[in-house]
């Protein structure tokens, strides 16, 4: 049977479930569940496996709930486990279990340098991944004990994706992408770039991986084997995740202040919108198809996603990097920057809903729960929820 890729990538966020029933049925179903990512609302750094930073969650009036307080900045977002616990990174050096109740930390595994952006994701066996400036990649129970470690040539601020086979997927600035079993942490395969690789990958229901480069080329990879389908040249370096949307085209931005949409089987260019400034961060896609990304001249736009034309664009007052806009299950938008002040956006027309402000510098990209409640990393040190 044929599948097209737009009807695969309809069914990947329903296997996940499938095999969460199966597993929890008795008598003559014996299966283990699918080892991929968390059954969370929010279980890696831009939500799920295609990176699209969609949350089944709607938003609350922009209250500040509680705030956790590291040693050091906490530039990388933060994911949501399976049970509701938060696990977040910090320069402290530490991945930091928090509750989210009322934000006291549950435990605290110390790596081995500061963490620079790589937020954890965590597998549905609870397995914590996390990226370390040490080199390392680190595999943690969600008791806080180490399960393995893997060793790059250098610093990982890329943030870790799960497929649905267990297999993790992760950039190092030794310019290499890597794929490791979630279990051992042995690796299945490396491939090589022309340069820094601090995205996250995003990856499609067909098993193929979608990543970029600061060499300027946005890589379509075999998931399996790492073999090179198809490499695409921006105009820029390519420091932000891509994002995949239903049909299984590809959006990102890059240096050249260009956003990009490109066919995600032949790598073809189907669109590309000059914004006003370089684009370090990543897009999120709402359920209609239309595209969220901030540019480094302070803006956030909005892309009509089947032909690239500006809907409209929202003032931040500051840049964001590292991160990206997220949606939430009601459409609003959420977005922040380094003005210290966190917007929730109106799609229809990009008029706020709300501010929250005073909290430090937060381009690093939100996470929203399933229940509404909205959680931000700032370099005042802190972890803020908002609900």
């Amino acid at each position: 049977m044929n599948f097209k890729r737009s009807t695969l990538s309809k069914l990947a966020l329903t296997l996940p479930a499938i095999a969460l029933i199966l597993s929890g049925c008795g008598g003559a179903w014996h299966f283990s569940p699918i080892p991929g990512p968390a059954d969370s609302a929010w279980p890696s750094f831009r939500g799920n496996l295609r990176n699209n930073a969609r949350s089944p969650g709607r938003l609350g009036s922009g209250t500040q709930k509680w705030a956790f307080l590291a040693a050091d900045t906490v530039q990388g977002a933060a994911t949501i486990g399976h049970d509701g616990t938060l696990y977040v990174a910090s320069h402290d050096g530490k991945l930091h279990a928090i509750k989210p109740t009322d934000g006291t930390e549950v435990w605290s595994f110390t790596m081995g340098g500061t963490v620079n952006g790589s937020a954890p994701a965590e597998a549905l066996d609870g397995t914590i991944y996390v990226g370390c400036n040490d080199g390392k990649v680190y595999a943690v129970d969600n008791k806080g004990v180490v399960a393995w470690t893997f060793t790059t040539g250098g610093a990982v601020t890329s943030s870790p994706n799960i497929g649905l086979d267990g297999t993790v997927y992760v950039g190092s600035n030794d310019d290499n992408v890597y794929a490791l079993d979630g279990k051992t942490g042995t690796e299945k395969w490396h491939f090589a770039t022309g340069g820094d690789v601090t995205g996250s990958p995003a990856i499609s229901i067909d098993n193929k991986v979608f990543i970029g480069s600061a060499d300027g080329k946005l890589y379509e990879l075999d998931g399996l084997t790492g073999v090179k389908d198809w490499e695409f040249v921006a105009g820029g370096a390519i420091t932000g995740s891509a994002a995949i949307d239903l049909n299984g085209d590809v959006f990102f931005g890059a240096s050249d202040s260009t956003a990009y949409a490109l066919n995600g089987s032949s790598g073809t260019k189907k669109w590309s919108t000059v914004l006003g400034g370089a684009i370090g961060s990543s897009p999120a896609i709402d359920s209609g198809g239309a595209i969220f990304i901030a540019s480094n001249d302070g803006n956030l736009y909005a892309l009509d996603g089947s032909g690239g034309v500006k809907l409209w664009q929202f003032t931040l007052g500051g840049n964001m990097v590292g991160g990206g806009p997220v949606v939430a299950a009601d459409g609003r938008i959420v977005a922040s920057s380094t003005s210290g002040t966190v917007f929730a956006i109106n799609p229809s027309d990009g008029s706020e809903s709300w501010h929250l402000g005073s909290l430090g510098d937060v381009s690093t990209g939100a996470s929203i729960g399933g229940g509404g409640v909205m959680y931000i990393g700032s370099a005042d040190d802190h972890l803020y929820a908002i609900k």
